[in-house]
Parts: structure tokens; sequence; C-alpha cells
């Protein structure tokens, strides 16, 4: 996810099936919906957005999503 973000610079990013996304892009989602930087720690780069990301997810299973992404989703119930 890092490096599409990175190269493409998108304006909306689309995920299905997020309960199924790994611990690191999750991790990475996490921070670039809460401040705007996306980070990659394995190789000490950081990306920092300027353009607004718009984050449009499904998922099958929202019991299972982690509490801060649920609370990032007006839709979570």
């Amino acid at each position: 996810m890092w490096d599409l973000i990175a190269e493409r610079h998108p304006q909306i990013l689309l995920i299905d099936e997020l309960d199924k996304m790994n611990a690191a892009d999750t991790a990475a989602l996490l921070t670039m919906m809460e401040g705007g930087r996306l980070v990659r720690a394995k190789k000490g780069r950081e990306l920092d957005l300027h353009n607004p990301l718009w984050v449009i997810a499904a998922s099958n299973r929202m019991d299972i999503l982690s509490p801060e992404l649920r609370s990032r989703s007006p839709y979570a119930g």
C-alpha cells in the first residue's frame, strides 16, 4: 500500500475486505488517517501527504476491526 500511495498520490483509496488487511498495512492506514503521514518503519521512509486522501473501505466483519478503525467510520455502527 505504501508504494502505491507514494508513487501515484491517489485522492481516493478503495479497500475491500478491510478485516483481512495485514497488521503493517492497518497500522500505516491508521497513521495516514490520523495525521496525513504514511510511515514505513522498515526502511526508515516517511511520506507526508499534502493532498486530501479519502479512504473508502468495505468489511464483512466489522466486529473484528480494531476500535481505532471503527471509530473512523461514520457507518461502523
